[in-house]
């Protein structure tokens, strides 16, 4: 009851926790500077975790204790903040119950009086309480609450009012876990039920952002609560600002009847994920790298659809930009008797150079190759290349209303490439939205066979 009543006081910016002990240590393993005292937790008007504690000593042990900033450090401005200059934070509550916090920034976080105590208060990124369960569940639970709501291809029912119902559940039972989405009353509740042993941690990761790619919003949850066989823990976040500027979705997944597909890219993206978390965790970043972008400009925007789709063919299609066995054989005859010619060496390393880097071929070549059977899609290598070359040179966007418009096609052509990228990548067939052709049609998809099949062992 405690518990339920601080994770509701968390989404109302109302989460206080009285700290009877509390003990700051320094990030460093000889002679840490440690500051203890009392106080409490809780969250500022916006919503921000906030320490507030006090510590006394003397006015020598103060002003020797609180002398953690870069300067005192040796840390020079423009490097990396080492370890040492954070704290970690162990908080017991008025139930004996300990809450934690890692990596604190103190500088300018203090206040001195005149009694000899200082008081700290900075703010945390999130506490994490963990406790032991005295009978452990059959099944390891999940459960993340996101502070607002999206529109899911809800599924199942719940009552509602006076007699009513509501479709407001999104149900997927999978061969790995469970999951029921309660997208009711402006937040989303997401529950997973485990069907065997696997890592929790890299489980919420896969959950989190392929929820997040097929929404198109960043799904950050305020508090994760998981029960992992014998030991509960729960992380309160820090409330952020989230923009409510979506990234269009990979296929249209708010009605019911867009259910099916919503299922298998789940289904498919969680597998791909704890089978390959390095590489997923990778194809993310490029999507929350897009994503960001998208809320701030076109031109920004293009740069980071464009960049992406370059990194993730180099990393994860590589096959398509190699040339077959014969025209290796004659370009590496060429840089042979090249190396044999009797001009400047530094012409000739030049002239080698250029000769290696036609060993492959570029991107706009490998998209060729990908949209070989895909007629419909022939535009793909143009449109990223020029958009590519427009993107990355900063080529001022004219105020033109047809060049804007072909400027933005073209960068929702290479929305449509990432997209198609990430569904052959995680083995998806479903439909996709082919952004950039006329209509914005949404298709179905199936893998070209230019793609090898053993395309995932190539990680």
């Amino acid at each position: 009851m405690v518990l339920h009543k601080l994770l509701n006081n968390a989404l109302a910016s109302q989460l206080e926790i009285d700290g009877v002990s509390i003990t700051l240590t320094q990030c460093q393993v000889s002679n840490p500077v440690i500051f203890q005292g009392s106080g409490k937790i809780f969250q500022d008007s916006e919503g921000r975790l906030t320490l507030q504690m006090i510590h006394v000593g003397t006015p020598e042990q103060l002003m020797s204790q609180m002398t953690t900033d870069e300067a005192s450090l040796g840390t020079l401005p423009g490097t990396i903040i080492p370890d040492d200059y954070y704290f970690d934070m162990v908080c017991t509550d008025a139930f004996g119950v300990e809450w934690t916090a890692e990596k604190i920034n103190l500088s300018k976080n203090h206040y001195y009086f005149p009694t000899n105590s200082v008081v700290i208060k900075p703010h945390l990124y999130a506490v994490t309480r963990r406790v032991a369960i005295k009978t452990p569940r059959e099944h390891d639970t999940l459960q993340f609450v996101i502070p607002y709501s999206v529109e899911l291809p809800c599924n199942e029912f719940e009552p509602y009012g006076n007699g009513g119902r509501r479709r407001s559940i999104f149900n997927v039972q999978l061969d790995a876990f469970d999951m029921t989405i309660n997208t009711a009353e402006e937040k989303l509740v997401i529950s997973v039920t485990t069907h065997r042993a696997m890592p929790t941690d890299t489980l919420s990761k896969a959950i989190l952002s392929g929820l997040s790619i097929l929404v198109g919003r960043q799904l950050m949850p305020l508090t994760t609560e998981i029960h992992e066989g014998s030991l509960a823990s729960i992380d309160i976040k820090s409330l952020k600002k989230i923009s409510s500027h979506g990234l269009p979705r990979p296929f249209q997944s708010t009605f019911p009847n867009s259910y099916g597909n919503a299922l298998q890219f789940l289904d498919h993206y969680i597998t791909a994920y704890l089978q390959h978390p390095d590489q997923l965790a990778e194809f993310y970043g490029y999507w929350h790298k897009i994503f960001v972008a998208h809320g701030a400009s076109l031109e920004l925007w293009a740069l980071a659809l464009t960049t992406s789709i370059e990194g993730i063919f180099k990393q994860h299609f590589a096959p398509l930009l190699k040339h077959d066995a014969a025209y290796e054989e004659k370009l590496n005859a060429s840089i042979e008797k090249l190396r044999k010619t009797d001009i400047d060496t530094d012409v000739m390393q030049k002239l080698e150079n250029t000769l290696i880097n036609f060993k492959q071929k570029n991107i706009t070549a490998g998209l060729r190759t990908f949209v070989t059977e895909k007629p419909l899609f022939s535009h793909w290598p143009t449109d990223w290349s020029k958009l590519r070359n427009q993107a990355a040179h900063a080529d001022i966007l004219e105020n033109s209303p047809n060049k804007v418009q072909k400027y933005y096609d073209r960068t929702f052509t290479c929305l449509a490439i990432f997209y198609h990228l990430l569904a052959v990548t995680i083995h998806y067939d479903g439909a996709l939205i082919a952004y950039g052709t006329p209509g914005w049609p949404e298709l179905p998809w199936t893998k070209p066979t230019s793609v090898p099949d053993d395309q995932q062992q190539e990680y």
